[in-house]
């Protein structure tokens, strides 16, 4: 019970951070869950529903929509970060000072594009430490979460204690969260696996079949597996939920954004065009430009990225990347 006084606070209300804080509230606590848009924030309190994000799921009672971000740092020592990844260096520099003694809990995945660096170095390079922060990752789309349909998630963290810790606040009957120490393999698997997603994507847009999405995901699994062994990840980790899972529910599951955009790509549609229809960040879009310039900076041969990142930004047409994925040059498949 002593549990349910910590108040946590939500910086960004979309998908996921919506999700986590009806999550967080339906167990007890109070969440504090922070807008930029005023706008959105007179909605949230007036109807008690998100009108951007998970219209249909009415907020409990001990949701706390607010655009002032001084409300949060003012009450919650517990802060969960799901603002997109492009966006977190430049939202936290300017106000490092009052986050300092917090305890963030990132939600958000991806690789920053300027710097190649996962999230863990993001926070570092503007906190230098490492022991307030924790990393939540899986198989967990956003609405079925908000549903409470059984999900299981990994928390990571370099704090053994604090990864402990954040696994029994987040941990519900219809929430199991395991926890992992093996940072850089978490927030790989997860960053990673919307890129793979996209070529998930184009080939059900193809209509090519199940043979060649499975290929993919094996494939992309095995991309994964390489930047992971030069950042020093733990292999293994690419075989449970922030790695293969996630992977597997991205790449076949209908809610997934950036599958629906590979969808929509292998239809014959331009990029931009889709982006505004699907008026949420795929993060896939921007980490593809990350992944395919970590590959080459590591010197790691990531042919799906690779090929995933010029349809994207240098118009290929799918079906000529496709014939040059299949007709590589022969090898050992563990090469």
């Amino acid at each position: 019970m002593e549990m349910k006084k910590i108040n946590f606070g939500v910086i960004g209300a979309g998908s996921w951070g919506t999700a986590l804080s009806i999550l967080l509230a339906k167990k007890g606590y109070k969440v504090f869950l922070w807008s930029r848009n005023e706008e959105q924030v007179i909605y949230m309190l007036k109807f008690r529903k998100n009108p951007k994000h998970l219209k249909e799921y009415k907020f409990p009672k001990n949701i706390i929509p607010t655009n002032k971000l001084e409300e949060i740092l003012n009450e919650c020592k517990f802060i969960i970060n799901a603002i997109p990844t492009q966006s977190i260096r430049n939202f936290y520099e300017k106000k490092k000072d009052s986050f300092k003694d917090k305890v963030i809990i990132n939600a958000s995945k991806g690789i920053e594009i300027k710097s190649l660096k996962l999230i863990d170095e993001i926070f570092y390079d503007i906190f230098k430490n490492k022991d307030n922060f924790a990393y939540l990752s899986g198989p967990s789309f956003a609405e079925e979460v908000a549903q409470f349909k059984p999900t299981a998630v990994t928390i990571s963290s370099y704090n053994t204690e604090l990864a402990k810790k954040c696994q029994q606040y987040f941990n519900t009957s219809s929430f199991r969260v395991y926890y992992e120490t093996d940072v850089k393999g978490v927030l790989l698997g997860g960053a990673m696996k919307n890129v793979i997603a996209i070529a998930a994507g184009i080939i059900e847009g193809l209509n090519l079949g199940l043979n060649s999405i499975a290929a993919l995901v094996t494939r992309g699994l095995t991309e994964i597996r390489r930047i992971g062994d030069k950042l020093g990840a733990n292999s293994l980790t690419f075989s449970g939920l922030s790695g293969l899972g996630d992977l597997v529910l991205t790449c076949y599951g209908n809610l997934s954004r950036n599958r629906k955009v590979g969808i929509n790509i292998g239809k014959g549609r331009k990029l931009k065009e889709i982006l505004t229809e699907l008026g949420e960040v795929a993060e896939g879009v921007y980490t593809c430009v990350s992944a395919y310039n970590l590959g080459k900076k590591l010197n790691v041969d990531t042919p799906i990225t690779n090929e995933v990142y010029k349809i994207l930004y240098e118009g290929k047409s799918p079906l000529i990347a496709l014939q040059d994925l299949m007709s590589r040059t022969l090898k050992h498949e563990k090469d």
